[in-house]
């Protein structure tokens, strides 16, 4: 499908965008900014600048975060202070940390699965042939994907496809 022709603009207007997105603009008060490769294309005001396809305004309080080239796709909107973590995810660094690249947990925390938690004697993070993380308290197991169990008191079975679940043992 062939995207739609770009509007025509009045005189006193410019055309800003590309293939389906396309807008017109008064360049007395708005301004088409563009990533640093010139792709993309968003109307501001003129007073504000442009953070991740996004326009930011100098009085909102907030900052362009960059992880990767300024002028990219690879940046965010955050409070000042605040880094980025993930995809896009913002944080403070005062009291949190980007755990693996990936997960926001507070300062001193680990991540296993889908969850932060506090390093201690009762918990442990064990890694499952599914290749998921379930956080398991010492003396537990990792059935498949089902999470842990207590291999004294349980089974954990195989079904088909590689399914599995955990089930009472039988006395």
């Amino acid at each position: 499908m062939e995207p739609p022709p770009p509007p025509v603009c009045k005189s006193d207007e410019k055309l800003c965008g590309s293939y389906w997105n396309y807008a017109c603009y008064s360049p007395s008060t708005h301004s088409c900014l563009t990533f640093s490769d010139g792709s993309g294309g968003t109307v501001c005001p003129l007073a504000e600048s442009f953070c991740g396809g996004k326009c930011l305004s100098p009085t909102s309080g907030k900052v362009c975060v960059s992880r990767g080239r300024v002028g990219s796709a690879d940046e965010w909107i955050c409070n000042a202070g605040e880094q980025v973590c993930g995809l896009g995810y913002c944080y403070s660094p005062e009291s949190h940390d980007c755990v693996d690249g990936n997960y926001i947990c507070s300062k001193g925390q680990h991540h296993c699965g889908r969850e932060c938690y506090t390093p201690s004697n009762t918990v442990e993070c064990l890694r499952g042939k599914s290749g998921w993380h379930f956080l398991c308290t010492p003396g537990q197991e990792v059935c498949g994907s089902s999470g842990c169990y207590n291999p004294q008191e349980q089974n954990c079975v195989e079904g088909n496809y590689g399914a599995t679940k955990i089930e009472r043992k039988q006395n």
